[in-house]
């Protein structure tokens, strides 16, 4: 089950099978999980969010809104500079208009040949540029 090994930060010597550095980040309410993402850092260049998810019972409320802000910030924080993620035909919409994420074109896809990002079946690709505030001395 490829969610498990995500989520457990499995290793493998196959880097398509490498889920080593894998973080997993909840949003809770009232103790309760509401929505998660996994995400994975490559240094300051890029970082990937493979799987979403939101409680069925709790979608349409902008948690996931407020789940992915948060990561955004803390990425920007962290200084870096793109997030990549897979996205289903079905909420590929939802991504575009609501998070302001694009869907990747070849030249985007060429920047990041010498990285493995997870990537699945019927999904398309999508990006998103971060804004890293410069400090102006």
């Amino acid at each position: 089950d490829i969610i498990s090994d995500v989520v457990f930060s499995r290793g493998s010597e196959l880097n398509r099978l490498n889920f080593c550095g894998f973080y997993t980040v909840i949003l809770e309410r009232e103790g309760e999980v509401v929505s998660v993402a996994t995400l994975r850092i490559f240094g300051k260049r890029v970082a990937e969010i493979p799987f979403v998810a939101t409680r069925v019972q709790c979608r349409k409320q902008g948690l996931c809104g407020i789940l992915m802000n948060e990561i955004e910030k803390q990425l920007t924080y962290l200084g870096v500079e793109e997030i990549v993620l897979p996205s289903t035909p079905k909420v590929i919409d939802t991504w575009t208009n609501s998070f302001d994420v694009e869907k990747m074109t070849l030249s985007v896809k060429s920047k990041f040949l010498d990285h493995v990002f997870l990537d699945f079946e019927d999904t398309i690709m999508c990006h998103k540029l971060l804004v890293v505030k410069q400090t102006v001395i």
